[in-house]
């Protein structure tokens, strides 16, 4: 249950800061930071001793970069 609000707040600012930059940025830029999100989240948590790096969250890795430069170099 705290688990569950702990992630309720971020997610509820998370969004209404991607509408406010949709409506006012580039969606490609935008979309790329989200791919990127994921990533941070894991460094900030395998810096913090919290998170454990496996080949599943390497894997995942490389999708969320390769899926930030697909999306920056869309037109």
């Amino acid at each position: 249950m705290l688990t569950t609000l702990m992630g309720m707040g971020p997610f509820t600012v998370a969004n209404i800061l991607r509408d406010k930059a949709t409506r006012a940025g580039s969606t490609a830029t935008i979309s790329g930071l989200a791919f990127l999100t994921p990533l941070a989240a894991l460094v900030l948590l395998a810096i913090l001793d919290v998170g454990v790096v496996t080949v599943a969250t390497i894997l995942g890795t490389l999708f969320a970069i390769t899926g930030a430069f697909l999306s920056s170099s869309s037109k």
